[in-house]
């Protein structure tokens, strides 16, 4: 379902898109309605609501503020492929820019929202990793679990008996 409201910015909310206008022949509008349908479709509304209620457990821990903005980026990142699976990805890129910069012209300050699409666009041009470079990383299991089981290995038990048994404090020489 679509709502249009002037005071809307585009935005999804469990199965609504938020649209400030609607115009069904504006391709642009329409990548982003992809791109807030795939929130929709992969329920993200409802992992931002869990979030927010983790939040009022676990205020107190940075941690849980660290996770939330990863959790936002990711979701981003995927509503991005989605929308790039459609259209062209540099289509897309200069449509975020478009919209990054729209009403208020090239203004020399920092904003954290240009971070974020500086960070969305290079995501979006990435090559995706192979498999066979994904199965590298399942190396890294065995391999861990083999070093710690062998510097879990007590040396010192091992020159104990190595050197022989002790009589009445005395060791026994060979």
């Amino acid at each position: 379902m679509i709502a249009v409201h002037p005071d809307f910015s585009p935005a999804s909310f469990f199965q609504y898109i938020l649209l400030p206008e609607f115009h069904m022949d504006d391709e642009d509008q329409q990548r982003i309605i992809l791109h807030e349908s795939v929130h929709v479709k992969k329920k993200h509304s409802w992992d931002l609501l869990f979030l927010q209620l983790a939040k009022t457990v676990f205020w107190f821990n940075p941690l849980i503020y660290i996770y939330e903005n990863s959790i936002r980026e990711v979701h981003e990142f995927q509503a991005d492929q989605g929308v790039t699976e459609s259209y062209s990805q540099s289509d897309y890129s200069r449509l975020l820019l478009r919209l990054l910069t729209a009403g208020r012209g090239w203004q020399f300050m920092n904003n954290f929202n240009q971070f974020q699409t500086k960070k969305r666009i290079i995501m979006m041009n990435k090559t995706k990793s192979q498999s066979k470079e994904k199965s590298r990383f399942l190396w890294a299991v065995p391999v861990l679990g083999l070093l710690f089981f062998a510097f879990s290995c007590d040396l010192a038990k091992v020159d104990e008996e190595l050197e022989g048994p002790v009589l009445n404090g005395e060791k026994k020489q060979r």
